[in-house]
């Protein structure tokens, strides 16, 4: 009894993380973020070693196994798309970096902007400035 508990809370855990992986993804392609798709992926594998040693440990119980069976497509899923993620989010920093590095050597921000208008401290113009 003790043995299937365990397993109960294994698989609630691996739950965790899924949708811990199937929500890193998504928001790191909006926001731009390598290290939360690293997490997301990692999140992702973790479950996916999770669900192989679930299975291989009570081939007997077959509901216990039906249940991990449905947490495995969701977890394959979240593998998926924190892969893509990743690589996108790689892309968009190789892309960005260069922009990023010459900006820092000659310490002007405008070309990060787009040679936007940038507010400094000596030309504010509000009404409480």
């Amino acid at each position: 009894m003790h043995n299937k508990e365990e397993n109960e809370r294994k698989l609630a855990s691996t739950r965790k993380l899924i949708m811990f992986a199937n929500i890193a993804g998504p928001v790191s392609l909006i926001i731009g973020g390598v290290l939360l798709s690293t997490a997301g992926l990692i999140c992702s594998l973790i479950a996916r070693s999770r669900i192989n040693v679930l299975i291989r440990q009570q081939p007997q119980d077959q509901v216990f196994t039906e249940k991990v069976m449905q947490v495995a497509k969701p977890g394959a899923i979240a593998l998926i798309i924190c892969s893509i993620a990743l690589v996108l989010n790689i892309i968009s920093l190789a892309l960005v970096m260069p922009a990023v590095l010459e900006a820092a050597q000659t310490d002007s921000l405008q070309t990060l902007f787009g040679g936007g208008a940038i507010n400094t401290a000596g030309s504010a113009t509000s009404t409480w400035g």
